[in-house]
């Protein structure tokens, strides 16, 4: 059983999405229930604290920044996918790899990367969240703003085999951002035939000064990656202005990112509503694939 509740996302004047997230509380419940540990210390994920550095980086809640991103992202999917391919708030990275040559039998194949720090909000609250977008496409969610749905063997069977029918491939990478992450991001532009275009998605990933450096180094390389593979690569950046108290910001990050051969430009822009949001694209700047 999972417990959900959805968050309206402004498709275009006359729709208004609802993405379906699980709820907190049921994250929490089946957190503690497969705590075997005998120490009394609240796990993480489970107190007030939205983030301890280096520990818990605060997957289990839904930033203001990841729900721009889907915002933006589900208005520039509009004339793809009809709407179909509304992307979940809690994805921190996407990536997409397509055949360029079409094959016969198979639709072209989609290769998603879903990333967090900790591993127990990839298997508690993510793929949850994606099974969940997966159902609300399918019409298998009601029309309440909360709601439950049961989770039988019928179901996770149909959704695996809709995955494997549209030839979708799901990978999931925890742990910090450095060269450890980029050994496990799979390659699709290493197959046989295959050139791919990639699309990075992040949210509020460089809150901090510590982590921001090394963050912005794994997004360049792995578009100057895709680009050394003949494909075609690009990210979309979702982040305040500043964030108080903790060093990161909009103007390190494109310091560090011009530093190292990328550049950017405002896709999207809120101000004059506390703290500014804005969400940047981003791309190799010409001649630095190599």
């Amino acid at each position: 059983m999972l417990s959900y509740s959805t968050t309206a996302i402004e498709y275009d004047e006359d729709t208004i999405l609802k993405l379906p997230r699980r709820e907190l509380y049921d994250i929490r419940t089946q957190i503690m229930a497969e705590d075997e540990s005998p120490s009394m210390e609240p796990k993480y994920g489970l107190t007030n604290d939205d983030i301890t550095p280096k520990i818990y980086e605060g997957g289990f809640k839904t930033w203001e920044c990841s729900i721009d991103l889907a915002h933006h992202v589900a208005k520039q999917l509009k004339p793809l996918a009809g709407g179909q391919g509304l992307p979940n708030g809690r994805f921190h990275m996407i990536e997409v790899g397509r055949h360029w040559i079409k094959t016969e039998h198979r639709p072209l194949p989609v290769v998603l990367t879903l990333c967090d720090y900790n591993i127990s909000v990839l298997t508690h609250s993510t793929i949850p969240n994606l099974f969940l977008v997966w159902c609300a496409c399918s019409s298998l969610l009601s029309d309440s703003p909360e709601d439950d749905i049961e989770i039988t063997s019928e179901l996770t069977n149909r959704f695996l085999c809709d995955l494997a029918d549209h030839n979708i491939r799901i990978n999931a990478i925890s742990g910090a951002w450095g060269p450890d992450f980029l050994d496990l991001v799979p390659q699709v532009h290493r197959e046989e035939n295959i050139q791919a275009a990639t699309l990075v998605l992040a949210s509020e990933t460089i809150y901090a000064l510590p982590t921001l450096v090394p963050f912005t180094e794994t997004l360049v390389s792995i578009l100057r990656t895709a680009e050394k593979s003949g494909g075609t690569a690009s990210g979309m950046v979702a982040v305040k202005q500043v964030y108080f108290g903790v060093g990161g910001g909009v103007e390190d990050f494109l310091r560090e990112l011009n530093k190292i051969g990328g550049q950017s430009q405002v896709l999207w822009e809120k101000e004059g509503v506390g703290v500014g949001r804005v969400i940047l694209g981003v791309e190799l700047r010409f001649g630095q694939a190599l």
